[in-house]
């Protein structure tokens, strides 16, 4: 079914682009489908579809969703990836900055992928994070697109190659923001105190982290999610840090 789909889409991308992706869509939903049809190619048939329709907000609203699932199982991630479907998102989400559907299955996909540890180093080289920081700032208001882009954020700051370029392009900046703007959304609390947690460990970060407020946001985050573990003990870990600046001696733990 899968490999018949395929062709099937190839020869029609131009003519039913978006009653292609919702059929897609609507077909591989279903767990057991994800892996077999990445197996057969239709994803390259929905990259395809979103291409040639770059400027039909629906069609990328569906290309995103389509992908984003896809991306759910962990077998298709690397795949999906070496195939570029993070490039396709990233496009659409580009051309679509200001639809907060594209966006928050922008970041969903990107967040799905960056779940894969093999992907994460490439997704930065290729400017994943910067799509994702671009749709925070944008949709600061919408719960979703942060809680996305934040748990993409985390994943991808795991990554010892990835966390200079992280910080030196301000992604402890778009999370405080989110962790700010959605101050009792535990889930945002959660990937937002990671973020800076793993940004934190690379030992070079440490000193614009604290004199950009990480610390305080940190602390904010753990005062008002007390009750759950993984805030407090990402918060704590980051606040374990002491750093001096000329002769004053600044405690992040107080």
């Amino acid at each position: 079914m899968g490999t018949f789909m395929w062709t099937w889409a190839r020869a029609h991308a131009v003519v039913a682009p978006l009653n292609l992706l919702i059929f897609y869509f609507y077909f591989f939903i279903v767990a057991a489908n994800q892996v077999p049809l990445v197996r057969d190619g239709v994803h390259t048939a929905v990259m395809a579809a979103a291409r040639a329709h770059a400027g039909n907000v629906e069609v990328a609203r569906a290309a995103c969703a389509v992908l984003r699932s896809l991306a759910c199982a962990a077998d298709n991630c690397v795949p999906l990836v070496r195939a570029s479907a993070h490039a396709a998102v990233m496009a659409a989400a580009r051309a679509h900055a200001g639809d907060v559907e594209v966006e928050r299955a922008a970041c969903d996909t990107l967040r799905n992928l960056a779940a894969a540890a093999d992907n994460r180093v490439p997704l930065v080289r290729d400017g994943a994070h910067t799509t994702v920081l671009a749709a925070a700032r944008v949709h600061v208001g919408n719960v979703e697109v942060a809680r996305h882009a934040c748990a993409a954020l985390k994943y991808l700051a795991v990554a010892a190659g990835n966390k200079a370029s992280l910080e030196r392009d301000d992604t402890h900046k778009a999370v405080m923001a989110a962790a700010r703007a959605h101050g009792g959304d535990v889930e945002v609390a959660r990937a937002a105190c990671a973020t800076l947690r793993y940004l934190t460990q690379n030992a070079d970060n440490r000193e614009r982290l604290l004199w950009d407020g990480a610390h305080t946001a940190v602390k904010a985050m753990a005062r008002a999610h007390r009750g759950d573990a993984e805030v407090v003990r990402a918060a704590s870990f980051m606040l374990q840090y002491r750093k001096v600046y000329g002769e004053k001696c600044v405690c992040v733990v107080q």
